[in-house]
């Protein structure tokens, strides 16, 4: 007996022949189907279709909405008029099967090797705990539930600018921009971004002055703030400004 899964749509043939010659003759008029669920007879009526002469196609679509139900049983025959005698018979393929449903392949298990399956965290998806990478064991992760993935070697071209987003590099020149390189000295700690504005303002700004006390002032070059601000006198340079913002 064939497995069928509800809702799926089956077809089986079947043949008329005249009683003398047994020649391919078709039925007086268009056969019909019975189907039964575990030998009493349901509604639903399979569709008939003549497709030469002598030759019938079955087609038993096995929906809920047709009456078919899980778990049950199913048989079907044909009832043939022929030059007015009545007779049944069988629909080659399809004759009995059973509805489940699922695929007839699915499979429910319960052991590996012996050992209880883990129970799934959510119903009906398997619940996956890889512990060896090619008979290897993997590196514990440093946050619980999320793989720790170590890289040993990239394919060639896998960093372009093509391969990566479109504010990859933005991202990665402002990273590198913002980076503090003076950190011995913390009060005066700057940027890259911060040192190339300083050094620009040094190199063409248009503002600035030497005032008599020995103060120098270097402003940027729109000059709307002072860069660079510190005090010389012999021997002796104090620097009390850096603003590289």
């Amino acid at each position: 007996m064939a497995d069928v899964k509800l809702e799926d749509t089956i077809d089986g043939t079947f043949g008329t022949a005249t009683f003398a010659t047994g020649a391919a003759t078709d039925a007086d008029s268009t056969p019909t189907c019975v189907v039964l669920e575990q030998g009493t007879a349901i509604a639903y009526a399979p569709t008939i279709t003549n497709k030469a002469v002598g030759l019938y196609n079955v087609q038993v679509v096995c929906s809920a909405a047709n009456g078919f139900e899980v778990g049950k049983q199913y048989s079907l025959y044909v009832v043939v008029t022929m030059a007015t005698v009545v007779v049944r018979g069988p629909v080659a393929g399809i004759s009995a099967f059973t509805i489940r449903t699922g695929s007839v392949d699915a499979v429910d298990v319960a052991k590996w090797l012996g050992t209880a399956a883990a129970t799934p965290t959510v119903a009906g998806v398997p619940e996956v705990d890889v512990t060896h990478w090619n008979g290897t064991a993997v590196a514990t992760p440093t946050t619980a539930g999320v793989p720790r993935v170590d890289v040993k070697a990239m394919e060639a071209n896998v960093l372009t600018a093509a391969a990566t987003a479109a504010d990859f590099g933005t991202e990665l020149a402002d990273a590198i921009a913002d980076e503090v390189y003076d950190t011995s000295a913390p009060a005066n700690a700057q940027t890259l971004r911060q040192q190339i504005n300083i050094q620009t303002s040094a190199l063409t700004a248009s503002g600035g002055d030497l005032d008599t006390d020995g103060t120098v002032t270097i402003r940027n070059t729109g000059d709307t703030k002072d860069r660079i601000v510190g005090t010389m006198s012999t021997g002796t340079r104090v620097l009390t400004t850096l603003d590289g913002t």
